[in-house]
């Protein structure tokens, strides 16, 4: 006779007693009796009972049934003992029993958890080779068992054995691999699982939204979010605002305000109510930036739709009015609120992934778990959390905070553009506004934060303005600078001007040739401006690392200073337009009563401009967009000395941020400074990041053969960029724009030699950054520009 076990809970205290042993028939009550056999056994931590009692019964001549050995198995599996576990799955098999869809979860789940995929694996062919009826569900849930370990490799040769035998993939098992390809693959591997998904016509689920989205955020890759957002369909009603939501957070993330505010009004347009979290994603954008009167109507806004507030809320305001010195007022705004109410977090947590968490908000859930006991409202926690803050605000400068947020990368830049108009303190002219670092200084120097502001700024280039710098809220001042008459014509009349960035320079065929057109260039600027601008203050002058190595032409030829640089370091006897330049701006300031200078000296740049005659990133980008386009290798176009040695990078940002601080602080006039990201890299790590952010698999160093630098590689692929640009509705440029090869293979041509940061620090500049997240933010702008696809 077949039985069923049924183990009491008594049974499973002291030793086993046969008369307290429970056997029913198959046949009595068999569903209830099969449910109660495996509740009871997987309840119990107690798996040698379960095994004593099996071999009772099978002394007493009593056949197990398919539910007692299933319930007897997972209990011992779930307590370690597999293999035990794997004697009784023999057994089953070998039987006439059939083992339940539900077992073969669980059990799939006990080895996943142990890492034991190459037995889940075997498990599947057993099933395969005893039981075809079955596969169709179990192949989907090793899929998923793979794929929550971060076996990819497993997760797509289950699904190609699948699909080989005839059986359909499912939306679900679809999900599944955009799930995980989001938590352990390249952005790639999951925008090819997406793109998998939609071919087969299956709609993407929450999770696998929330998933994508996610792995978007922590790359920081906000226009592809909103891209694929948009693909998802924002009218998805069954999703209630996630992709309002995401889409929002995108824009509050780059605080593109305007965008973000037109987007809000589609959203409630479209026929979708704004929740708590819509809410407080603008919330947080508007408290960044201080927008307190944006703040007010949002409250008035939650309150008209009886949205109630929650801490982030509260965080809000009360970060942004203490931001703006304004605490007296604070009860004015928090009136709008019911203090009453105890502190709850019910905005979703994506937010916190991009905008993070406001000082309130961090400090009350901090306080909230230090001091469980007491019975908290929002009246009770402001008081002393503001007292903290304000002693907080005490100890750290503001332009401490300003230059620490942005090496961090923190979101605490405020655009102009949205405030009233403002009268400003500083007026910048920027020479060579589109250059890769006189565009940062363009986008920098306007943010209502930025030290010495507000700013107006003037920005000077000789090309006509270009889409991609006319955001940036400048005068923008189309001259030519090496044009004496020209630049007398259009500068002298700048009267206001109170701080010079100079940031551009020009190649010639030799560097006393270099000398001479980048002094008359320097020369022209100086004497337009300084005798008609009586309220001028302090040049910056940008010049980089060749101050010490020598000229393009020297190399090799000279020997330079041992690396690290410092700046006190004697100047090499050979030409050097650097010296030039800088001999020119000494005598000039010296000729103004305090005018002051400060000079710049960057490592290689990492930043954006297509027009910049030395842009790394950008060139690279170009070189990956031809080696994906025609299916090839991207070799590393340098040596192998390049290739292994740590080298170091200047983000065009920090560059830009640096020439401010030496701009306005006392204790930086009339020094010069290195300046890098504070960090090293070595091109190995670098290249395989080039390589996944253009979805490229074969890349490397190739050890054998001479190196063939990128002037040679790039030969003959004019046509190659021209199709590229078209198949991908790129902004239309040559190559020989976007491509500075000679200049890419001349930095790639041996070891990196790098200057030392202790000065800058010594004086007051604290500000790095992470060389790897720079690489990525420079890519992506190149991007979202439309540059490169």
């Amino acid at each position: 006779m077949e039985a069923i076990l049924v183990l009491s809970t008594a049974s499973v205290s002291g030793s086993l007693n046969p008369n307290r042993l429970s056997v029913l028939s198959h046949q009595s009550q068999p569903s209830q009796n099969r449910a109660l056999a495996r509740k009871s056994l997987s309840r119990q931590k107690m798996p040698h009972v379960a095994q004593e009692v099996l071999l009772v019964m099978k002394s007493e001549g009593l056949i197990p049934s398919n539910s007692t050995l299933s319930a007897v198995m997972l209990c011992h599996a779930k307590n370690g003992l597999l293999p035990q576990a794997e004697a009784i799955w023999d057994e089953m098999l070998n039987s006439s029993f059939v083992p339940g869809i539900q077992v073969v979860s669980e059990l799939f789940d006990v080895y996943g958890n142990v890492g034991s995929f190459g037995k889940v694996n075997e498990i599947v062919g057993q099933i395969r080779s005893r039981n075809l009826s079955l596969l169709p569900q179990v192949y989907p849930l090793a899929i998923s068992c793979f794929g929550k370990g971060g076996q990819l490799e497993l997760m797509e040769d289950t699904l190609k054995e699948m699909v080989s035998r005839g059986f359909p993939v499912d939306s679900a098992t679809g999900n599944v691999f955009i799930r995980y390809y989001s938590i352990f693959g390249s952005l790639t591997e999951m925008e090819t699982a997406y793109d998998r998904l939609k071919r087969s016509r299956f709609l993407i689920e929450e999770e696998g939204i929330r998933a994508m989205s996610l792995a978007y955020l922590k790359k920081r890759k906000f226009y592809s979010l909103a891209e694929f957002l948009k693909s998802v369909g924002l009218g998805r009603r069954n999703l209630g605002n996630l992709l309002w939501n995401l889409l929002l957070l995108s824009y509050a993330a780059n605080f593109k305000m305007k965008t973000l505010q037109r987007e809000f009004l589609r959203m409630v347009e479209a026929g979708f109510h704004p929740d708590l979290t819509t809410f407080n994603i603008r919330a947080l954008a508007f408290s960044r930036m201080s927008l307190l009167w944006d703040l007010h109507l949002t409250l008035e806004h939650m309150k008209h739709v009886k949205v109630v507030p929650d801490l982030v809320t509260c965080g809000c305001i009360v970060d942004a009015y203490l931001d703006r010195r304004l605490g007296r007022n604070l009860y004015f705004a928090l009136n709008k609120m019911n203090l009453d109410d105890s502190p709850v977090v019910l905005t979703d947590p994506f937010v916190f992934e991009v905008l993070g968490k406001g000082d309130f908000h961090a400090s009350s859930e901090a306080f909230l778990e230090f001091r469980k006991q007491k019975e908290w409202t929002y009246q009770k926690l402001i008081s002393p959390l503001i007292c903290f803050l304000l002693l907080c605000r005490l100890f750290f400068s503001d332009d401490m905070s300003w230059w620490w947020a942005g090496a961090v990368g923190a979101a605490k830049k405020k655009l102009v553009e949205d405030e009233g108009p403002r009268t400003p303190q500083s007026v910048g002219l920027v020479i060579g506004v589109t250059g890769i670092v006189g565009n940062s200084l363009a986008e920098i120097l306007p943010l209502s934060d930025t030290p010495g502001g507000p700013w107006k700024v003037y920005g000077v280039a000789r090309r006509p303005r270009p889409n991609w710098n006319a955001d940036h809220p400048v005068e923008y001042i189309q001259c030519d600078v090496s044009d004496a008459d020209d630049a007398k014509g259009k500068l002298s009349s700048l009267t206001d001007v109170t701080h010079i960035f100079y940031v551009t320079w020009t190649n010639r065929s030799t560097e006393a040739e270099n000398c001479e057109a980048n002094a008359a260039m320097l020369r022209n600027v100086l004497s337009s401006v300084i005798p008609n601008a009586p309220n001028l203050k302090h040049i910056c002058l940008q010049t980089g690392a060749k101050h010490y190595i020598g000229s393009f032409e020297s190399w090799g030829k000279i020997q330079p200073h041992d690396s690290p640089f410092t700046e006190d370091l004697p100047r090499l006897d050979v030409p050097n337009f650097y010296y030039t330049q800088e001999d020119l701006l000494f005598e000039e300031v010296e000729k103004r009563e305090e005018l002051t200078w400060s000079v710049h000296r960057p490592d290689t740049i990492f930043g954006f401009s297509p027009y910049s005659m030395m842009n790394i990133v950008g060139s690279l980008c170009v070189y990956a967009a031809i080696c994906k386009h025609e299916g090839v290798l991207l070799r590393f176009p340098g040596t192998k000395a390049a290739w292994n040695c740590l080298s170091t990078a200047s983000d065009a940002d920090l560059i830009a941020e640096q020439h401010i601080w030496a701009a306005v602080d006392p204790y930086a006039r009339n020094e010069a400074f290195n300046i890098n990201n504070g960090d090293v890299f070595k091109w190995k790590q670098f290249w395989k990041v080039l390589a996944e952010n253009f979805g490229i698999e074969e890349f490397g160093f190739e050890e054998e053969g001479e190196v063939v630098g990128l002037q040679k590689l790039m030969e003959g692929k004019s046509g190659v960029w021209e199709e590229i640009v078209k198949e991908n509705q790129l902004v239309p440029t040559k190559l020989e724009e976007v491509g500075v090869w000679w200049f890419v293979d001349a930095v790639l041509s041996g070891e990196s030699m790098f200057g030392c940061m202790n000065k800058s620090k010594e004086h007051g500049f604290v500000g790095f950054r992470n060389s790897r997240n720079s690489l990525v933010t420079w890519i992506d702008k190149m991007k979202a520009y439309k540059i490169v696809p």
